[in-house]
């Protein structure tokens, strides 16, 4: 079973501080799946780090 650390905002604009916070919590909980869940228009990938929307975040959840 993998941790993830989830966060949910309502900013449209996640800046390099709020991935570090995030990235910060998900160290002290040994995560290895981050994600922001935020108001943004494009999802935003990489290795362990998705920033998406709402309804991208519920197709992550879904996905195989």
């Amino acid at each position: 079973m993998k941790r993830w650390a989830v966060e949910i905002k309502l900013t449209s604009g996640p800046g390099p501080a709020d991935i570090g916070r995030l990235n910060h919590a998900a160290d002290l909980i040994d995560a290895k799946r981050r994600i922001l869940v935020c108001r943004v228009a494009e999802d935003i990938v990489n290795a362990s780090l998705l920033v998406t929307s709402v309804p991208g975040w519920l197709m992550e959840l879904v996905a195989p």
